[in-house]
């Protein structure tokens, strides 16, 4: 197959500056595209601009914050001012405020729901009207195993990054008649870097020892584990953040993972699960059958919200055009 080309093709990538955005923004100049690097500091996105015009790529940077419609608005301008459209969308701006549950401040709270989720949605909305007038549009979202999966003392997180799952679901349904393909990525990056290297061993357990209870950390210890983390590094995640900005792309509204070498797909399903055969179950049919409602022995991916509903008003488990697996 071909390498992937984006020549001709105006990516704004958010957050762009640094880590995994400073990653995207090379590898999306390397493979053709000309990109706007949005940062709220000058000095980083510069240094990405100067990255890729230094091997003769395209960049231009665009310094606002996500987090307000009128900083979004400017970003969009920059890259219509400077390159004359805008074709891909990469939300890749956030931060966290880590804190376990009863210390969790609303202001906390909110901070990170409105750069992640509200942030997301300036930007792309901006865009939009662009993306839906020529017919053709590319919108990437970075959610989290974090949210997908969970785990302690990310509650403001979890809740933003799962957001942007849905997010994704729903906007891909609004895009498919206007040629816009809507996925979201599942990053594993490194979080203490800005270049392009893995966790080495001894860092990841002074990370983790640091940011969590002891008990809690324990788990992030094992040698396996350590060891994978020497290849949790940006140039891991952008190939599929890359494919899935191009033309190339054949899919919309699904979610990626991607880090250490591995790409996977990650989806929210719905288990076989448990018939009343049309009567109201109690409580105690509940308890009863828990095991039969919660075994994933077969398991439906529904398309969408009413075809959720078919396959729950069927009752007898007959096939739909969900994807079922077992």
């Amino acid at each position: 197959m071909a390498e992937i080309d984006l020549s001709g093709q105006v990516v704004i990538v958010s957050g762009g500056g640094r880590r995994l955005g400073r990653m995207h923004c090379r590898s999306l100049a390397a493979a053709g595209a000309s990109v706007v690097v949005n940062d709220v500091d000058e000095g980083p996105a510069a240094r990405v601009v100067e990255e890729i015009e230094s091997v003769g790529g395209r960049a231009a940077m665009a310094i606002a914050s996500v987090m307000t419609r009128d900083g979004a608005q400017s970003i969009v301008n920059v890259a219509v001012e400077t390159f004359g459209t805008v074709d891909v969308v990469v939300n890749n701006a956030g931060f966290m405020r880590s804190a376990f549950f009863e210390d969790l401040t609303e202001e906390m709270f909110q901070e990170v729901m409105v750069v992640h989720v509200g942030g997301s949605f300036h930007l792309s909305q901006a865009a939009w009207p662009i993306l839906k007038q020529k017919g053709y549009g590319r919108i990437v979202m970075t959610s989290s195993a974090g949210g997908m999966f969970a785990t302690k003392g990310e509650a403001n997180y979890a809740a933003a990054k799962a957001g942007l799952y849905g997010f994704t679901r729903a906007l891909s349904f609004e895009g498919e008649n206007h040629g816009i393909k809507v996925n979201c990525i599942l990053p594993h990056g490194n979080p203490l870097s800005d270049d392009n290297r893995g966790m080495d061993a001894d860092e990841n357990k002074e990370w983790h020892l640091k940011n969590w209870d002891v008990p809690e950390a324990q788990k992030y210890l094992d040698k396996e584990l350590l060891a994978s983390f020497a290849r949790r590094k940006a140039s891991m995640v952008s190939p599929m953040l890359v494919y899935l900005s191009s033309r190339s792309c054949a899919v919309s509204g699904e979610a990626f993972a991607a880090g250490f070498g591995r790409y996977a797909r990650v989806f929210v399903g719905e288990t076989f699960g448990w018939s009343s055969e049309g009567e109201a179950a109690t409580p105690a049919d509940i308890a009863r059958n828990l095991e039969a409602i919660r075994s994933t022995e077969e398991f439906a991916i529904p398309s969408d919200m009413y075809e959720e509903m078919r396959f729950l008003g069927r009752g007898d488990g007959a096939d739909s055009s969900s994807d079922r697996k077992k």
